[in-house]
């Protein structure tokens, strides 16, 4: 079975990409589950409820209203889902940004930092290509920087790669690209070069991983929900 390499997840950020039914969020919740076993504490935030119904992380809480600016978020010890499925797009970034506001500054006035892991499903939502140095995504982009001095990392999930912020994915040192539509694989091609050409004859479940410079082709299983 393919097995991430935990200790390079904590330094590296981490990229996912496919189109519906590649495997993408399979892969994750692979992923998920190895970090809590290993003591990490997995948020993730979940607004088509997939994580909700298929992961192994044990808790979920709803949100279905706005956390207003001044509002306390009680960030819990164990790891969490955070279902936005019933807020508006921009509400739903408006909650991520929030909550990674109230998790940096946590960490930042305190000496204890556990290993954490933010996992942003749909990440497109959250920062759209052009937005991630602009206050709309002023705390993510914060987690993505200087996070990792607080022991806090990052996955982004995207199905459509060239809706993502390009500096956003060039801040994942870990990448795994799935089966994805024509013109992302164009737009990856920027990325990944010829390794492009693969993408269109991956099935479910494959992925062309990328570190550095080196290239393989991997084969995730399917993750059960015990």
């Amino acid at each position: 079975m393919f097995q991430f390499d935990l200790k390079e997840v904590m330094i590296s950020g981490v990229f996912i990409s496919g189109g519906t039914g590649s495997g993408k969020s399979n892969l994750a919740f692979l992923l998920a589950d190895q970090l809590m076993k290993n003591g990490v504490t997995v948020y993730a935030f979940d607004p088509s409820q997939v994580w909700k119904r298929e992961s192994s992380i044990p808790n979920c809480v709803s949100i279905s209203e706005v956390i207003k600016e001044k509002s306390f978020i009680i960030l819990p010890k164990a790891s969490t889902i955070y279902d936005i499925s019933l807020l508006q797009p921009s509400k739903q970034r408006n909650f991520v940004e929030h909550f990674c506001r109230v998790l940096f500054n946590e960490r930042a006035k305190s000496t204890e930092r556990p290993p954490t892991f933010l996992v942003f499903e749909e990440s497109q939502l959250y920062i759209r290509q052009g937005e991630l140095q602009t206050e709309v995504a002023e705390e993510i982009l914060r987690i993505i920087t200087v996070g990792r001095n607080y022991n806090i990392r990052f996955a982004l999930l995207a199905q459509f790669p060239s809706m993502i912020d390009r500096a956003a994915i060039k801040y994942c040192k870990l990448k795994f690209y799935g089966y994805c539509d024509f013109d992302d694989v164009e737009y990856l091609r920027s990325f990944i070069g010829t390794q492009a050409d693969a993408l269109n004859t991956l099935k479910v479940g494959e992925f062309v991983y990328c570190f550095g410079n080196s290239f393989k082709r991997i084969k995730a299983p399917l993750f059960v929900k015990v």
